[in-house]
């Protein structure tokens, strides 16, 4: 099990190292591996989230999407906690704003404000919202 993490986190070193768009599809390919052979891992928990937070902050804000609703969504996965699921909801609301999906983001964002029980993710969602607010009248 650790031996498929480590791979997977090599191939990522190999992507930081050359910022090729091919080696960092090949490296969230290994982490969406390890998470399928050893989905009662404490490690895959934190790599379906890890995954999602890297699409985004490569500016795939379509794939995030998906990879973030894949981690909420999970059969597999072991218990997933309730903060990894609000990190996650959060990330929802996020690539909504990017893709200029304003309604839906609102109201990901609304939900997650309701329903989390972490003050920092519900402060996060409010100023979020605002955002929201700013750039749909733009």
């Amino acid at each position: 099990e650790i031996i498929d993490f480590m791979k997977a986190d090599i191939r990522w070193r190999m992507y930081e190292e050359s910022k090729n768009l091919k080696d960092f599809g090949t490296a969230i390919q290994a982490y969406r591996e390890a998470i399928q052979k050893n989905p009662n891992s404490s490690m895959s928990e934190r790599t379906s989230l890890q995954i999602a937070i890297r699409l985004y902050e490569k500016t795939d804000y379509l794939a995030a999407l998906r990879a973030f609703n894949q981690h909420i969504e999970s059969k597999t996965l072991k218990a997933t906690s309730p903060l990894s699921k609000d990190l996650a909801r959060l990330g929802v609301g996020l690539s909504y704003i990017h893709l200029k999906k304003y309604q839906e983001a609102e109201q990901a964002l609304r939900d997650l404000e309701q329903q989390t029980t972490y003050s920092d993710i519900r402060e996060e969602a409010s100023y979020r919202l605002g955002d929201i607010f700013v750039l749909s009248k733009q």
